[in-house]
């Protein structure tokens, strides 16, 4: 022994507990290296072997052994397979010795190894638990040790494992001995007082974590796990640690991992997260105020979304802040082509977060989703130091900027736009009563409760969210809005009145998306009803999406194609030209709850330009538009009311006119982005104030 250790009482000095199951490959290997490595000893030493009821020649080996070694062995030989816990437990209850090392049976003892941990922890009262370096039988470093888990670090771990790996190579190249959370339990020299405070293993956990839970239970008891390099070990597996498998381990795993966090209460930040190294990302008070906006999508690509985030940037760079944007990596699985990790769009930088490698497995994906934008998130803040985290639905967004923002002590705004698991309803990815609709209504709810404000788009939103409880005064609707310079009366597109041949026509129009819940089917069946008695009438659809096909078919059907015109989705420059050239615009949105909620964008934007609206008056349309004001509303759903609603302004010139003005006047005064997005100053000011003392990942 390389340093002289007290051995008063008990008589035995180590006692070790070996767990083996199908063990035959390694259980000899493992054996003869310890026994190898006591031989150049002077401890004293039992070893107890629990076999989980193997179906290989493993039983045959260890009654060999208790054969040559019969005061030194004790065997428990199970018939069935009971956890590591229960049969670990096996050990401890009977292990009588000052030291214990729990060690896997597909572990090679080093020699020198047991007696520098024993030696270290003779020495360092504080330490109750010594591990040595981890390496596989190649040479190359094992990920043995690590912070205590969390939801996003656990997915983490599973997927980026080999750059986590380099952490490990950090703490290998350490000149002294250094405090670790936890390490893996293929090979632990404990001290027995320590056992005997801590106690036993859980046996709620019947295979991992129940390394993680016992040095987490030991540090609460006020020991620490320590990490010796000079020393190692050869550990010939760790098959759950090396990429995901969906086998039986994995689900026991993941129960496993499920009760741990209920037991120790907590899910995303540890019982020692406190304690962890601070470092200071506070921006210089001469920059402009920077917030860190974290998207779903963005630019390139087209749609509300995209539209109304590059509104809300340029708006904000407008009023002194210097916006900067992170996307998820939805973003990547909608645009569909290459995306560089960095770039430049109208002036604003967007990082991209990567494609999701299991965006196509329930659930798995969206959990894989929330750590990768938490970790690029992460990577983001240390480089841009924002002031403000800004988050924007989905809650897939939300979560993550929550962790992140008690990680680096920023404060985080959750702007919601709408409830997506109604999306997914009107879309049929799931239905109203399924537990995924559940769950994510109840995360929506709770990101709301613990971030430092929400932001709505609407009066719809607020009112549901404080019917779940949430404070009124936490919240404050950013309203859509429009750009009066792209969207003010003009002349219409001399060119597309010409190639639609709609000279001396009267154009009732749609632009937007074709979504189911846009009700454009009923569209057309309260044009069929009137196109014979009008020929001169055309219907101009303008998009596309999941019912254009459908919505094909039934102009087919009722036999209308003459006067019906879907040229499909319009370059964004020509749309203004588009809207000049429709005299009715009509939103026929059927009663959903999304719909009943949610406010949208294109009736403003006709409004804008001076033209006449028609809309079902779900509460949407009922909160932008003033029945027969501003525009006129129908009954939703109803095909008869809709065709009167056209047929009444088609013979009344003048109110479509009055109509057209009374709107124009409305946006400009309300609704343009200038206006809607000045509640930002006031929303920014009621966040607390920080010590930005943050705190880094790892």
């Amino acid at each position: 022994m390389s340093d002289t250790i007290s051995m008063k009482n008990p008589s035995t000095d180590i006692s070790f507990i070996i767990l083996t199951w199908n063990s035959r490959a390694y259980i000899e290997k493992c054996l003869d290296s310890l026994l190898s490595a006591l031989a150049q000893t002077d401890f004293h030493y039992h070893i107890y072997i629990t076999d989980n009821g193997s179906t290989d020649a493993t039983p045959d080996i260890l009654q060999k052994l208790k054969k040559k070694l019969p005061s030194a062995v004790t065997l428990f030989l199970l018939d069935r397979n009971m956890g590591t816990t229960y049969s670990r437990n096996l050990g401890l209850k009977q292990a009588d010795s000052r030291y214990i090392c729990i060690m896997d049976s597909d572990v090679e003892v080093i020699p020198g190894t047991i007696e520098a941990l024993a030696a270290f922890l003779e020495k360092d009262n504080h330490a109750g638990l010594a591990v040595p370096k981890i390496v596989y039988s190649d040479g190359r470093l094992q990920k043995s040790t690590d912070r205590f888990p969390t939801m996003g670090r656990k997915i983490y771990r599973y997927f980026f494992l080999k750059k986590m790996e380099a952490t490990e190579r950090l703490k290998a190249a350490s000149q002294t001995p250094i405090p670790v959370d936890y390490a893996i339990s293929a090979f632990w020299l404990l001290k027995k007082s320590v056992t005997d405070q801590t106690g036993l293993l859980d046996e709620n956990i019947f295979y991992s974590p129940e390394d993680v839970d016992y040095c987490l239970r030991i540090w609460k008891s006020g020991h620490a796990i320590m990490y010796l390099h000079e020393v190692c070990v050869i550990h010939h597996t760790q098959e759950i640690s090396r990429g995901l498998k969906f086998n039986t381990a994995f689900f026991n795993h993941i129960k496993g991992l499920c009760y741990y966090f209920s037991k120790h209460h907590y899910f995303f930040f540890p019982p020692n997260y406190k304690k962890k190294r601070n470092v200071n990302h506070q921006p210089s008070q001469l920059t402009p105020m920077k917030t860190l906006h974290i998207l779903n999508h963005s630019f390139p690509l087209l749609d509300g979304y995209a539209s109304r985030s590059q509104s809300i940037f340029n708006a904000q760079k407008n009023m002194g802040y210097s916006p900067v944007i992170l996307t998820s990596p939805k973003h990547e699985e909608d645009w569909k082509q290459p995306c560089a990790k960095k770039e430049t769009i109208e002036g604003f930088d967007f990082y991209r977060t990567g494609k999701n490698p299991c965006k196509a497995r329930p659930v798995l994906g969206e959990l894989v989703q929330m750590a990768m934008v938490l970790f690029k998130l992460a990577r983001v803040i240390t480089i841009e130091k924002p002031t403000v985290l800004h988050a924007h639905s989905p809650v897939l967004n939300a979560i993550p900027a929550w962790i992140a923002g008690k990680w680096f002590g920023l404060p985080v705004v959750y702007e919601i736009r709408a409830f997506w698991e109604d999306a997914g309803v009107d879309q049929a990815t799931y239905k109203k009563q399924s537990a995924k609709y559940k769950l994510v209504k109840y995360l929506e709810t709770w990101v709301c409760r613990h971030v430092d404000h929400v932001a709505v788009l609407c009066e719809g939103i607020r009112k549901d969210l404080a019917g779940r409880g949430i404070d009124n005064r936490k919240m404050t609707p950013v309203f859509n809005g429009i750009h009066p310079k792209n969207f003010t009366p003009c002349l219409p597109d001399q060119d597309l009145i010409d190639t639609w041949q709609l000279s001396d026509k009267k154009v009732i129009g749609f632009i937007g998306s074709f979504y189911r819940y846009e009700g454009l089917d009923l569209l057309i069946k309260a044009f069929a009803d009137m196109a014979p008695a009008h020929p001169d009438l055309v219907l101009l659809l303008v998009g596309g999406g999941e019912m254009e096909a459908r919505l094909k078919q039934d102009v087919t059907r009722y036999n209308i194609g003459s006067q019906v015109l879907m040229p499909g989705r319009i370059p964004h420059h020509r749309i203004k030209g588009v809207y000049a050239l429709i005299d009715i615009l009509v939103y026929p949105r059927y009663s959903v709850r999304l719909t009943e909620l949610v406010t949208p964008l294109k009736p403003l934007e006709a409004m804008a330009m001076g033209k006449a609206v028609i809309a079902s008056d779900i509460g949407g349309h009922r909160e932008l538009i003033a029945d027969k004001k501003t525009g006129m509303l129908f009954t939703a759903g109803d095909a008869a009311a809709l065709s009167a609603a056209i047929q009444a302004l088609l013979e009344n010139p003048a109110l479509m006119e009055t109509l057209g003005k009374n709107g124009i006047n409305h946006v400009m005064n309300h609704k343009t982005w200038q206006i809607t997005t000045a509640v930002y100053k006031t929303i920014y000011s009621m966040l607390p104030k920080r010590t930005n003392n943050n705190v880094t990942p790892d």
